[in-house]
């Protein structure tokens, strides 16, 4: 979690807004089975500042006060009108070879080339 030194620093107090990753504070005592969430809506007061949000968790939509809200440092760059067709769908998939299948692989093809020389 981001370590808060607003008191000792005098920085500005975090703003909430949309896309941010936040954990939410439930009355479990467990802090590690708190719900990750992405931040969908604000919803300020009469005065401008948030007071609430809309949040998007695994289990589906809350709306929880700010002060329940403990941030991380990332965002959420998933945007759902975003166009999915950008992606090339022919790329083959990378996974990286580990050195051991890499050598068994190279002495697979010489041995390969060795037979194919005494044919």
């Amino acid at each position: 979690m981001r370590e808060r030194h607003s008191l000792v620093h005098k920085s500005p107090k975090y703003e909430v807004k949309q896309g941010d990753v936040v954990i939410v504070k439930t009355d479990d005592k467990n802090r590690g089975k708190w719900p990750l969430a992405i931040v969908e809506q604000l919803f300020p007061g009469p005065d401008g500042v948030t007071r609430a949000v809309q949040l998007k968790t695994k289990n589906g939509v809350l709306e929880r006060p700010v002060q329940h809200l403990y941030p991380l440092e990332m965002q959420c760059d998933a945007n759902e009108k975003s166009d999915k067709s950008k992606l090339n769908p022919s790329v083959p998939s990378f996974r990286p070879m580990r050195a051991a299948a890499a050598q068994a692989r190279a002495k697979i093809s010489a041995i390969t080339e060795h037979e194919m020389e005494e044919v």
